[in-house]
């Protein structure tokens, strides 16, 4: 029975204060909204009474119904007073507010889709950007630290390399370029004289540092030059966080004395709160009242000095920097035994610190970047589809006099509101996986610990779910604004959607499918560079390998670490399950504590820019076996290798073979200094494979192993094999060595599989990421696809109604609507090509052992989102198949 829904209006639609004529208009252009949602419903197989329902729901409430025609019906009154318009604007915005959640309340799986979608792009969003906030963003905490420059030698092979104390000084006489010159070295001590004596990183710096930084301590004072003189008492600044940690937080902590390295310490000085450079430390230190005068007297000892300088105003990098260079020739002339070809590098301290990290940010940045565009892609592809079915809904309200302007920003309101709802669900999932994501990073990631979500990002947060709720919901706005007039949608209703709609919506999912594109080949490259890192041999068995770090105070001399380590060693291979334990001085993949040139006795000597260099470790007897280093040849070290013995050392392969060629280097002596200096000959006694020294990538340098009874060392590391759990070893490893020394601390301690993860940590890091963009972004351009070709289908139906009842069988229907939506799919993958190009190139520096463009991951890539969205845009348009002809022809 068909109803009629005009009479149905009047009987439900209380008493409108307007004309009799515009109410019947009303009622009409209702009554024709009301059938069409009845059609629409009966259509996609909906029974006659569900239709029926469907329609009479269309207005739930008729006395707001009435209330909104009151609104909008045009009134001849007085003009408003400013602070009425005032008024009128904050009523319109609540009342845009109480119909977008009324609205969206009734679109509840909508709402939920969006919700979740933006959630996961705003969660994503933010953590990212505390990331890149903390690292790249923030601002030194230093005065115009644009000013503050970093200066560095730079040897004959172009490396930089740390600057030789009287270089240091003579570069800090000579120059003109800066208002102030200071000079710095990272170190770390051991806090002793309390319950649990530990390690905490600081930094030896001269005097002039913290002025040169333009950084003046919160409490306390500066040093002074009476401080930075070998022989002075020492004295200290500290932390912020030390101060209130260690000694109360209170003003009498200046003048306290602690003890470092078992040394008295005085206390002059505390720095502020928000000060932090590359890395969290806890002491500054006095250079010259703490370093080993033996260590700078040399112009060829390079120990980690960097100089830290400002800029005088209106002097260039560019300037400073050929000045220093200049500088380090005028050394090399007068110099020419340690100096000879060495140059200078200037760069910003912010630069240096951040430099590392740079192009893995910036890679994470676009890609969340791109990740977000799509979720707004998708959203607006979902909008503009709900926009569609309610377009007799907008139609109706222009025809009751509302202004095209005021629709627009009906919908706008829905897509912000939902914005805002997903930006703080977002944001408490970014919260929830926050320390587990910025736990991937490499733990030597500079400035690491002032990541955090914190007033900052949560207003980037907050703008980006704004932003995102004007972009995805703009476009729906304008269509809804500048719909067709009534008339048209009377005679369009069942035969679909309009043409323009229809192509900004394949439009959109093109751009979708280009994006996701981008994301799933750069996480195709970066899995691929994990696999062949991965691959690479190290040179040694690492799996049940366990580090501990030491260093031994002033009071142990040679014999007294000789002592030290082989009672120590001793305990360590008495504890259960341990099967190996030994020193080495560096650590394998972590990079060698120690590079220095050496000459081969009876080869012609180079010239001194061209010595070779060699990566020289100081080794227990027993380093080798427990770390699982190969012999190739000759023998290792032994119990004989005394301090009183002959001097001898072991090498890797690639040592012997750019050496000595072909030939045995077994019984040729080397010699570890310049030709001229009388340091001992050492004789090569054995050959080892080849060990991964500082990082994974790389060909192996040379290297030469030293007996530690030979050349003792107050650093290093204690290296365990076990069969047991790590951290139970860790502690047993702290037991056995606090059996020895109870005021020693161990630090770094850690297995060498964690040693090799954080060696690629920004690589790893970046896969992760890229992985989890990439997984996000098929999801979702599945689910635009899905959507796009789901509505496609459903304003067709009565023209794939007509083609069956015509005679196409359901095989080239089903062809004809993938087609045209995998039309839209395929430009856009081609597309995406051009972008994942460009992506790669960002990579580069990241990626090992496969091309920028490599033409397999991207085939690879193009594959799995085109299948992808295949089935995506398969599964709604079998639906076209099962319609029904009789009932797609009985609504005409």
């Amino acid at each position: 029975m068909t109803m009629d829904w005009s009479r149905y209006v009047r009987s439900h639609l209380p008493p409108l204060n307007v004309s009799a004529e515009r109410e019947t208009e009303i009622v009409e252009e209702l009554a024709v909204q009301l059938e069409s949602t009845y059609e629409r419903a009966r259509a996609s197989g909906a029974s006659e009474d569900d239709a029926r329902m469907a329609a009479m729901n269309e207005v739930p409430d008729w006395q707001a119904f009435a209330r909104n025609i009151a609104i909008v019906e045009p009134r001849h009154v007085a003009p408003p007073t400013a602070g009425a318009t005032h008024g009128g604007i904050m009523i319109g915005f609540v009342q845009d507010v109480r119909y977008a959640s009324r609205s969206l309340m009734r679109a509840r799986g909508f709402a939920a889709v969006s919700i979740v979608t933006l959630a996961l792009g705003i969660a994503a969003t933010t953590i990212v950007y505390s990331i890149v906030d903390g690292i790249l963003l923030r601002p030194l905490p230093i005065a115009d630290p644009d000013r503050v420059m970093l200066a560095r030698e730079l040897s004959s092979r172009g490396n930089d390399m740390s600057l030789a104390e009287p270089n240091y000084v003579d570069w800090k006489k000579r120059q003109t370029s800066f208002d102030k010159f200071a000079g710095w070295r990272s170190v770390t001590v051991n806090l002793t004289a309390v319950d649990r004596p530990r390690r905490i990183n600081g930094r030896l710096m001269t005097w002039e540092m913290l002025s040169t930084l333009g950084v003046t301590p919160a409490l306390g004072r500066d040093f002074g030059a009476e401080d930075d003189t070998p022989g002075a008492a020492l004295t200290a600044i500290v932390s912020y966080a030390f101060w209130q940690r260690e000694l109360g937080g209170t003003p009498a902590a200046i003048g306290a004395h602690i003890s470092l390295d078992e040394k008295p310490v005085t206390v002059i000085g505390v720095l502020p709160c928000d000060f932090t450079i590359g890395r969290q430390e806890d002491i500054l230190l006095p250079y010259y009242a703490v370093a080993d005068p033996g260590n700078y007297t040399s112009r060829g000892d390079h120990t980690g000095l960097a100089a830290i300088a400002r800029l005088k105003p209106g002097v260039s990098i560019e300037t400073a920097r050929a000045e220093l260079t200049s500088i380090a020739r005028q050394l090399a002339l007068e110099y020419p035994a340690t100096n000879s070809g060495n140059g200078a590098t200037l760069q910003p301290l912010f630069e240096v610190l951040v430099g590392p990290a740079r192009t893995m940010l910036y890679v994470l940045f676009g890609a969340v970047t791109a990740m977000l565009l799509i979720a707004c892609v998708n959203l607006a592809n979902l909008m503009l589809s709900r926009a569609a079915g309610r377009a007799l809904e907008m139609a109706v309200r222009r025809s009751l006099g509302a202004a095209r302007w005021r629709l627009a920003r009906q919908m706008l309101t829905e897509s912000v509101l939902l914005a805002l709802i997903g930006g703080g669900a977002g944001v408490l999932l970014a919260y929830a996986g926050f320390s587990r994501l910025v736990a991937l990073l490499p733990p030597n990631q500079p400035r690491i610990h002032i990541i955090a979500i914190d007033r900052r990002v949560l207003i980037a947060a907050a703008a980006a779910s704004i932003a995102t709720g004007v972009l995805f919901g703009l476009m729906p706005a304008i269509h809804a604004a500048t719909g067709r007039s009534m008339s048209l949608l009377r005679s369009t209703r069942v035969t679909g959607a309009a043409p323009a709609s229809t192509s900004t919506r394949r439009l959109l999912m093109f751009a979708e499918v280009a994006l996701a594109l981008i994301l799933v080949t750069g996480a195709g490259l970066m899995l691929r560079t994990m696999n062949n890192l991965a691959a690479i041999d190290t040179g040694f068995t690492h799996e049940p390998v366990i580090t501990a770090q030491f260093s031994l105070p002033a009071r142990y001399d040679p014999p007294r670490r000789q002592i030290f380590l082989t009672e120590t060693l001793e305990r360590l291979k008495a504890i259960p399950g341990v099967t190996g334990a030994a020193f080495t001085y560096s650590i394998p993949v972590a990079a060698s504590n120690w590079s220095s040139i050496f000459i081969v006795e009876g080869q012609p000597i180079p010239e001194r820019s061209k010595l070779p260099v060699a990566e020289w470790t100081p080794v227990s007897n027993d380093y080798f076996e427990t770390i699982g280093i190969r012999l190739l040849s000759g023998r290792l070290f032994a119990s004989t290798d005394s301090a009183g013995s002959p001097e001898v050392i072991v090498v890797n392969e690639t040592f012997a073979r750019r050496m000595f060629g072909g030939k045995s280097p077994l019984g040729a002596r080397v010699k570890q200094s310049w030709p001229e200096e009388k340091t001992p000959w050492r004789e090569i006694v054995g050959v080892v494979n080849d060990v991964r020294v500082s990082s994974l990538k790389g060909d192996a340098p040379l290297q030469a192993y030293v007996p530690v009874q030979q050349l003792t060392r107050r650093d290093g590391t204690l290296v365990v094999r076990a069969r047991t759990e790590p951290a139970a070893i860790g502690r047993a490893i702290e037991a056995a060595v606090h059996q020895v020394d109870p005021n020693l601390p161990l630090f770094n301690i850690q297995t060498m599989d964690r040693i090799i993860d954080a060696a690629i940590g920004n690589e790893r890091v970046t896969m992760v990421f890229l992985i989890g963009f990439a997984a996000l972004a098929l999801l979702m351009a599945a689910i635009g696809v899905f959507g796009v070709t789901a509505y496609s289908v459903s304003q067709r139906t009565h023209e794939l109604g007509i083609r069956m009842a015509l005679g196409a069988n359901r095989g080239s229907v089903l062809r004809l609507v993938v087609r045209q939506e995998m039309t839209a799919c395929f430009t856009g993958i081609v597309i995406g090509v051009g972008g994942a190009v460009l992506l790669s190139s960002l990579l580069e520096s990241l990626l090992f052992g496969v091309q920028a463009r490599d033409t397999l991951t991207l085939s690879i890539a193009a594959v799995v989102l085109l299948a992808v969205t295949m089935i995506a845009c398969v599964i709604p348009a079998l639906r076209a198949t099962r319609v029904d002809p009789v009932t797609a022809l009985r609504i005409e």
